[in-house]
């Protein structure tokens, strides 16, 4: 009894070595895998060094020699640190909540400064961002983490890359540009892809204003007559809203076809480039009831044409075509 008791108090690395003896090098680098799973790093470490002791020239010892020192770089608090990031690690996507990860948080707090408390502060940082989506939240945290003494230069990329990218997922795009210039990254890739959408962005704003333009045209150019029954039923003639639809119609058949993944882009194009035409049907039909001026209706005319042309470009930027193009 008394033997049990001594050997239960034991930590876990000491009774990994006394039993290390009898057992095969493939059953210890085995055992080192799942205790790293279970998130008990001192046990793995123990584990991992009796494999190698078991076979110094094997392929698993070389594998053995990685690990552990991967283990005893980031043995900073007894591997009580380790143990709580190996945890979270561990948890699928849904399972790290919200009140989880700030508890964990809140933990890593406490940790002392060092390559674990920074890994701790990656993990933080990108499931706020990609698991949560709380671009808020993962700023704050990869703030935090760009504080932290000691940072590699991988380390301070991938900290002010995450830092951008969540200033751009909270709506400034051109702070997430201007966050990668500051920490000299202003040529990589990154900062490429935030100015094609801040371009595209700016190209979007541009689109919706020239179909506001228009429709605000559109409506002062027919006036009153615009709800006139007479201009309506000469705006939808049986035989305009036959060639509208079949203009439709014959697109989308050939789109599906295609690719039915495409068929949501061409409804909206479809459906506001009906839109389009039906208010500038309209409205030309209210320009020749009152006899208006020529100039009138080759202004409508251009405004029509210029909202199709929006309305092509943001159909293609929800698509994401304009990104891939630019």
């Amino acid at each position: 009894m008394l033997c049990v008791a001594a050997s239960a108090s034991w930590p876990a690395g000491a009774r990994a070595q006394l039993d290390a003896g009898a057992r095969t090098q493939e059953s210890l680098v085995h055992d080192a895998q799942q205790a790293e799973r279970g998130a008990s790093p001192a046990e793995a470490l123990a584990l991992w060094r009796a494999a190698r002791a078991a076979g110094p020239t094997s392929r698993l010892a070389r594998r053995a020699e990685v690990r552990i020192a991967w283990l005893e770089a980031r043995d900073e608090g007894g591997f009580a640190p380790l143990a709580s990031l190996m945890r979270v690690q561990a948890l699928r996507a849904d399972a790290l909540d919200r009140a989880g990860l700030e508890a964990f948080e809140r933990e890593l707090v406490t940790f002392p400064p060092g390559r674990v408390r920074r890994e701790a502060r990656a993990v933080v940082a990108l499931s706020w961002l990609e698991r949560l989506h709380d671009p808020a939240r993962a700023k704050h945290a990869y703030e935090a983490w760009l504080r932290e003494p000691g940072l590699e230069p991988d380390e301070h990329h991938v900290a002010t890359v995450g830092l951008a990218l969540a200033r751009a997922s909270g709506g400034d795009v051109r702070a997430g540009i201007a966050t990668l210039e500051r920490g000299g990254y202003g040529a990589r890739t990154e900062a490429t892809e935030l100015r094609r959408r801040a371009r595209q962005e700016t190209g979007d704003l541009v689109a919706l204003a020239t179909l506001f333009a228009f429709v605000a045209l559109a409506l002062v150019l027919a006036g009153r007559e615009l709800v006139r029954a007479s201009v309506l039923r000469r705006a939808f003639a049986p035989a305009r809203a036959l060639t509208a639809v079949a203009l439709l119609v014959a697109p989308g058949a050939l789109a599906y076809a295609y690719d039915p993944v495409t068929l949501d882009t061409f409804a909206l194009v479809a459906g506001g480039g009906l839109a389009v035409v039906a208010l500038a049907s309209v409205s030309a039909a209210a320009l020749r009831e009152r006899r208006a001026p020529r100039a009138r209706a080759l202004a409508l005319a251009v405004g029509a044409t210029l909202a199709a042309l929006a309305l092509g470009y943001l159909a293609l930027g929800r698509a994401g075509i304009l990104l891939s193009l630019s």
